[in-house]
């Protein structure tokens, strides 16, 4: 059931036209994709990633002139975030916040400084009221702990009935 879910979901979220435009001073211009990843690809990836872990991870390719050249979906169930907040130290070194993806089976490092508008993941995280920036609870893992209670009350019932339908007693 989970799977038909979040295919049904995801390839509806894809399936929705999208226009690109490209910015201009005195008019918007139509334009194509720009990567070489397709965007329906990458947004029904992203899609059944938010339904079952609650983030989705977009790694941004770039040039030494951190031209982006291409964007490449990254699995959520590889992937650890860590946000360090800005601090100064005693001698008033300032260091500014930060968020770390670890991509845990290679141990490759991407690094997101929102103070200074530098970015090498595009992060994707479901709302947790509890804080703002690591992803919340996923739709599935809430439906799997439904869905174990259904399926622990049923099998209750039917051992109950092959017991002999009697109480237990001592």
């Amino acid at each position: 059931l989970i799977f038909r879910a979040v295919t049904l979901i995801a390839n509806s979220v894809a399936s929705v036209p999208v226009k690109f435009y490209k910015a201009n001073t005195k008019k918007d211009i139509e334009t194509e994709w720009m990567f070489r990843e397709g965007f329906s690809n990458l947004i029904w990836k992203a899609t059944a990633s938010m339904c079952l872990t609650g983030s989705a991870f977009w790694e941004r390719v770039q040039n030494d002139y951190a031209k982006p050249q291409n964007v490449l979906y990254r699995n959520p169930y590889s992937m650890n975030v860590e946000y360090e907040a800005p601090k100064t130290d005693y001698n008033g070194n300032y260091t500014p916040q930060y968020i770390r993806f670890t991509q845990n089976p290679s141990g490759v490092q991407w690094v997101n400084f929102p103070e200074a508008n530098r970015y090498q993941m595009v992060y994707f995280a479901d709302f947790d009221p509890a804080n703002d920036v690591t992803n919340g609870v996923g739709n599935t893992e809430v439906a799997l702990t439904n869905a174990a209670l259904l399926r622990y009350m049923d099998r209750f019932a039917a051992k109950f009935f092959e017991g002999g339908a009697m109480p237990v007693t001592f």
